[in-house]
């Protein structure tokens, strides 16, 4: 097994004696952990109902921000994750991160609604439960919610400082733009992309084709309706505002979401059959009338319940109708079944400072070498996603800034060359406004690689990027631009538990910092495993290693040149940074001993130098005394090591694991991001 490493090589090498400390850290809190309320200067604002603007405004409270949601799509929290009978969770990026912490919230509600926590678990979530789960979040965090339509935003010169909804003005240092179609990118008067062109350059076309919309409708066994003992008032087959698709085939059976046949659960669809054409003018001016034709679409599909073989069994469900501004608009039979927002896939795409393209998500061939290795790793990536590009009828031919589509859409055409790939936070920042971060589907990305980022789990962990990043830009007072690509990193990876990383790993510990710490020096290209696919916690760890390590989480440069003769020389430029630190002095006569692992003796010098004593002259070890016995207490009393075996007993010449550096290395970042 090959021993993970560093950039710069896999060479072995060594430490001998540390120096100096640095101030400690600052703890980080968990995800259920309420924040008081900060001052009122401190302001975000969030738009949007959907996943990606919850976790944007939980995730800005979290870091100190007075935050008010204005739910804007619908007065119901829940936006696409309403819109389909569950969540599509293919790949990893459905399992780390704040989606993981909305599972976690809905399987312990699930039982009170007579919901099975393994359905929520695989994704099989009811639209009430999502609502409840939201709802319940943002209240723990202090949110503001308030349930109105977005009508303008506020806007001096460059910079955007609020927005009205309903006739109040709510002024925010940020403003975070989670809507379904982007709305606050056109009222702001941001560039965006839309369709193939760019509002910026005069080129968006009002004929040309977005992804299609579907509206799903939700039937049960136990349903209002079908308890009447009527028919189900609803379109008849063969609609002739509709193909009559319907009557001869019987999808219920085919594409049951959410129960297997036979059950009286809930059942939900979403399915190309019921997909509508979206036009550019639809998506803009034209929502009513396309709104109208999906519900009109999805209708014609429920009728044909009646015609299948259980069809007697099955009603639609009713009472959604309060949740959503667009239904009080469109006349059609039992329009309460309809669920609270049509699935809309494809909206406005801001233009940011990074456009995230197919290209970033392909696979490549590895030369000499039979198949593929994952998309580049980007080092300022904020989420891994994980889905195929999945346009619905609009292929993506019309993109000019597409490179490549074939081969990563839906893993059709080579589904050895999609996988996971980097999401940089350059996408959640406008090229040139100010005051505006983008979460949901409004990221800057092309057609193609905006269709893999649609979906929930990623939506949430954008969302929790999104969040933060305008959180600190408020809390600090500055623009989001400014908040350092690594401040959010580690807050994502260790209050969210979210993958930074394109390598999966095997041994991962979520949600503790070790791993967090591993999933950011992995991407920014500090580390990597002791193989292809483990983290290798328990493993021993080479001291030249891990003082580079350590070096580089500290926030060390390389030194100009390498004073140690027995080491590699980009190795040995990080050794003689911290030696210059004051904290590494090699091992006598311009030597590093590049071959020896690290004791937990030396551990413990080269943390205490680096976070300082924690010990406070108490807890001293029996097995360790003079000058040692202090930087031993201080490294049980931090946490990152523990007694040996008997009470007190510190074992100073056993090997330390590499779990010991990475939460130094964490206490280190986290002292560096405070």
């Amino acid at each position: 097994m090959r021993l993970f490493h560093v950039k710069l090589g896999s060479f072995i090498v060594a430490i001998a004696m540390v120096v100096l400390a640095c101030a400690p850290p600052v703890s980080v809190p968990p995800p259920t952990t309420k924040k008081p309320p900060p001052p009122t200067t401190k302001t975000v604002v969030v738009v949007g109902s959907g996943p990606g603007a919850v976790t944007a405004a939980v995730s800005a409270a979290g870091e100190g921000a007075s935050v008010t949601l204005i739910s804007h799509d619908a007065p119901v929290l829940g936006g696409q994750a309403l819109a389909v009978g569950r969540m599509d969770v293919k790949g990893d990026d459905a399992q780390y991160g704040p989606y993981r912490e909305f599972l976690r919230r809905g399987m312990l509600i699930a039982p009170s609604m007579g919901l099975s926590s393994q359905e929520i678990a695989d994704g099989k979530i009811p639209p009430e439960l999502t609502k409840r789960v939201l709802n319940e979040w943002l209240a723990d965090y202090g949110v503001r919610v308030v349930r109105a339509e977005m009508s303008s935003v506020q806007k001096t010169g460059n910079r955007i400082n609020g927005v009205t909804a309903a006739g109040v003005s709510y002024p925010a240092r940020v403003v975070v733009d989670g809507t379904e179609l982007g709305d606050v990118l056109a009222k702001g008067n941001v560039a965006y992309r839309l369709g193939s062109g760019r509002s910026d350059r005069g080129t968006i076309k009002s004929g040309d084709c977005l992804q299609d919309m579907t509206w799903p409708v939700i039937a049960s066994t136990t349903s209002s309706t079908k308890s009447t003992g009527k028919i189900i008032p609803i379109l008849r087959n063969g609609n002739p505002l509709v193909a009559p698709v319907w009557d001869t085939v019987e999808p219920h059976s085919r594409y049951r979401e959410v129960a297997s046949p036979g059950t009286s659960r809930r059942s939900m669809w979403n399915h190309h059959t019921a997909d509508v054409p979206v036009s550019v003018w639809d998506a803009t001016s034209g929502r009513d009338a396309v709104f109208q034709r999906a519900a009109m679409k999805t209708m014609d599909y429920a009728a044909s319940l009646q015609n299948m073989s259980d069809g007697a069994q099955w009603g639609l469900d009713v009472g959604s109708t309060a949740n959503s501004w667009p239904l009080t608009r469109i006349s059609v039979g039992n329009e309460s079944a309809m669920t609270a927002l049509p699935y809309v896939r494809e909206g406005r795409r801001m233009v940011g400072i990074t456009t995230l393209t197919s290209r970033d998500m392909k696979r490549v061939a590895v030369p000499g070498r039979a198949g593929y290795r994952d998309a580049t790793q980007d080092a300022d990536a904020i989420a891994i996603g994980n889905y195929p590009s999945d346009l619905h009828g609009c292929p993506g031919a019309n993109d000019p800034e597409e490179p490549v589509i074939s081969d990563i859409q839906d893993g059709v055409s080579a589904p050895h060359q999609w996988g996971p790939f980097s999401v940089p936070s350059g996408i959640l920042i406008p090229e040139s406004v100010e005051g505006l971060v983008a979460a949901e589907k409004n990221l800057s990305s092309t057609r193609a690689a905006n269709a893999a980022l649609r979906l929930q789990p990623i939506a949430f962990s954008t969302g929790a990027a999104a969040g933060v990043t305008a959180g600190l830009a408020a809390y600090r007072h500055i623009d989001a631009r400014l908040v350092p690509a690594l401040d959010v990193q580690w807050r994502i990876a260790h209050k969210w538990g979210a993958d930074l990383s394109i390598q999966p790993w095997t041994d991962a510990r979520p949600t503790t910092k070790e791993q967090a710490f591993v999933e950011v020096a992995t991407a920014r290209g500090w580390m990597s495993g002791v193989a292809a696919d483990k983290a290798g916690h328990e493993s021993t760890i080479p001291r030249m290693y891990a003082i580079s390590l350590l070096a580089q989480a500290k926030g060390l440069r390389p030194a100009s040149r390498n004073v140690y003769v027995d080491t590699p020389d980009a190795w040995g430029r990080w050794l003689t940074a911290a030696h210059e630190d004051g904290w590494f002095s090699g091992c006598g006569q311009s030597k590093a001993c590049p071959d020896r692992k690290m004791t937990r003796m030396e551990a413990a010098y080269v943390g205490t130098a680096v976070l300082g004593d924690r010990s406070g002259g108490r807890g001293l070890p029996s097995d360790v005394s003079g000058a040692g016995a202090l930087p031993a207490a201080s490294a049980v009393a931090s946490g990152y090591m523990g007694w040996c075996g008997a009470s007190s007993q510190f074992c100073p010449t056993s090997q330390v694991t590499r779990t010991t550096v990475t939460r130094i290395g964490a206490d280190l970042i986290a002292a560096r991001t405070r």
